[in-house]
């Protein structure tokens, strides 16, 4: 850069920095990661640059590509952390409550240790929701009996005709209890309950209206006694009011039978040859077959759908 082409100490430190550059960055690749690199699109300087002075094979290829593939996959995150303004949604542990592990035991031992059968139908509800309607109208100031209390009066009814629905067994032995005391299945924030009723078929639907007036409220809020949350023989679970129609509910130990009541709906229906629009109620019976034969089950749920489609036959 001198007079005449002359070459100054300037020019020789900017030879050498430039060799200096050119060595380091000197392409010294194996012919399959050359290959590699091509086939994938990953540039050789950038290999270069990643590993100074080292022979690139095809191991620092795949390196690349993966490392490459994760942080795209970390910048396209945080773009859309950015764009939602959201944080990265993280899994939230818990331990399991006392209800809860109660409930996973009495759940998972009443699946292994049954043979559990459902049985499905569905009753006309109209005559049931009439005369309910009938005691909502007259009854301004008083309880007015709820679908349950109707349901568990009648299904004890009919738990007095078939005595084995209302028992529980024990090794080589069948416990059939005296009095049917009646469970109904209550969610709660902490996990799923069940109050009894005790000698429901003792009990007249206004009884039973009150107690459950209490009862449920209690149960719900978790201020129920221990003693009114043991000792059922049958157990009552109503999905009506989540239109759900049939399902196959989980008999509670050491029950032989549970009853699940589903939604009442209108449809069309044929009467006396005539179509027309009934109440429709779906009732699922899950038995346990170690213990009840499928006919002597399907002749209970038929009682109780009598019972549901002809009320006069528990009332009087």
């Amino acid at each position: 850069t001198g007079p005449f082409g002359a070459i100054k100490e300037q020019d020789v430190i900017r030879l050498v920095k430039s060799l200096r550059e050119k060595t380091s960055l000197e392409v010294r690749i194996s012919p399959l990661a050359q290959r590699l690199a091509e086939a994938t699109g990953v540039e050789v300087r950038a290999l270069t640059e990643r590993y100074p002075g080292k022979r690139i094979e095809r191991a620092q290829v795949e390196e690349y590509l993966r490392e490459s593939l994760i942080e795209a996959k970390l910048e396209t995150g945080r773009e859309r952390g950015m764009a939602n303004n959201k944080e990265e949604a993280l899994p939230r542990r818990e331990s399991v409550g006392r209800l809860r592990r109660l409930i996973k035991e009495r759940m998972a031992y009443s699946a292994q240790t049954y043979a559990p059968v459902t049985l499905t139908t569905k009753a006309d509800a109209s005559e049931l929701v009439q005369i309910r309607a009938g005691l909502k109208a007259d009854l301004q100031t008083e309880v007015v009996p709820s679908y349950n209390a109707f349901l568990i009066k009648l299904t004890a009814r009919a738990l007095q005709e078939h005595p084995n629905l209302n028992a529980s067994l024990d090794g080589d032995e069948i416990i059939y209890w005296p009095t049917v005391n009646m469970g109904i299945a209550v969610d709660t924030d902490r996990g799923l309950v069940v109050p009894v009723v005790q000698d429901a078929a003792a009990k007249s639907v206004h009884d039973l209206a009150v107690e459950l007036a209490d009862l449920l409220p209690r149960a719900k809020a978790g201020k129920a006694l221990p003693d009114e949350l043991t000792g059922s023989t049958f157990t009552i679970t109503n999905l009506g009011s989540f239109n759900i129609d049939a399902f196959t509910p989980i008999i509670n130990p050491p029950e032989s039978a549970v009853l699940g009541i589903g939604r009442l709906i209108d449809k069309w229906v044929l009467v006396d040859k005539e179509p027309a629009i009934r109440t429709m109620l779906s009732l699922s019976l899950t038995f346990d077959h170690r213990l009840v034969d499928g006919v002597p089950a399907a002749r209970f749920l038929d009682r109780i759908r009598q019972f549901v489609e002809q009320p006069y036959l528990w009332l009087v």
